[in-house]
Formats: structure tokens, C-alpha cells, sequence
């Protein structure tokens, strides 16, 4: 099943808990938005730039990332994470 930009959500907020499976690539994450919505997404991929220590980092001091996810089989999924930024 192919994946289209329709059926990506976009949220940012604080990730509040990772499981990374090497030093590159992470398993899941948990984010939370500044409305208190949590969302629980399966990575299971390398995100570049965003290494376990990057994403510690973002935890650390508090940087807000953005996010878009898809859903399969009942679950959310990562589709990219980037670093907020106001529009």
C-alpha cells in the first residue's frame, strides 16, 4: 500500500520519550503537543540529522520539532521529523 501526502497529519511539540535501536536509528517515539495531545509513532528507520543524541538534545532544552505521520494497521508512523520552525 502506497503512501500519498493526503493521508499525512502534521503536528509539532516535545518529544517526551524515544527508544532508539542503534546509534542511528530509533524504534519509537513519543510526542506531546502544547495542548497536552500525546502521540505515540513506530520509527523503526534512520532519520538523518535526527540521531538518538539530536533528538536528546531537542529533550534537553525543550526545542519543539514537527512531525508528519501516517496510520497503518491501526498505528501511527513516522513519516519525517524536522525542526520547528515559525511560518
Amino acid at each position: 500500500m502506497g503512501i500519498n501526502d493526503a493521508s499525512l497529519v502534521e503536528v509539532s511539540g516535545l518529544v517526551i520519550e524515544f527508544e532508539a535501536r542503534s546509534l542511528t536509528e530509533i524504534d519509537y517515539l513519543t510526542l506531546e503537543t502544547p495542548e497536552g495531545q500525546i502521540y505515540n509513532l513506530n520509527v523503526g528507520k534512520n532519520l538523518g540529522k535526527f540521531t538518538p543524541s539530536h533528538i536528546r538534545q531537542h529533550m534537553v532544552h525543550g526545542e519543539l520539532v514537527e512531525i508528519s505521520y501516517f496510520r497503518r494497521d491501526g498505528e501511527n508512523w513516522l513519516g519525517s521529523i524536522q525542526d520547528f520552525s515559525l511560518r
